[in-house]
């Protein structure tokens, strides 16, 4: 299944206290996600900015689901998706980064589940 890297951050002018209103409805609605096996991992970067990566068909799918974060839907972040291939993981076993890397034999780093 693709990997997408999304890089969010606030749009030019928002207030401290409007970027704090949605804050609890976005982290349940990222609790959500990795409830239904859609988000790989989340996280701040600096003071302001975050990144997640999300589990999806598509970027399509991808930027659905960014879409509905509450953040996006009062207009408080500007994002960007990339896709994002894991090569190697101390943390992820063989089998999910077989999966994850969506079977590809092509990716240098790749393994085989059972390998």
């Amino acid at each position: 299944m693709p990997l997408f890297r999304v890089h969010g951050k606030p749009v030019k002018g928002a207030s401290e206290e409007a970027l704090r209103a949605p804050f609890h409805n976005h982290l349940r609605y990222h609790h959500q996600l990795a409830t239904e096996g859609k988000m790989f991992g989340a996280g701040r970067l600096g003071e302001d900015q975050g990144m997640f990566i999300l589990i999806c068909e598509d970027e399509a799918e991808a930027r659905a689901i960014v879409d509905a974060d509450p953040y996006q839907k009062a207009g408080l972040r500007d994002y960007e998706i990339l896709p994002w291939r894991l090569n190697i993981s101390c943390v992820v076993d063989i089998e999910t980064r077989a999966t994850l890397n969506g079977d590809d034999p092509s990716n240098p780093r790749y393994q085989p589940p059972g390998s």
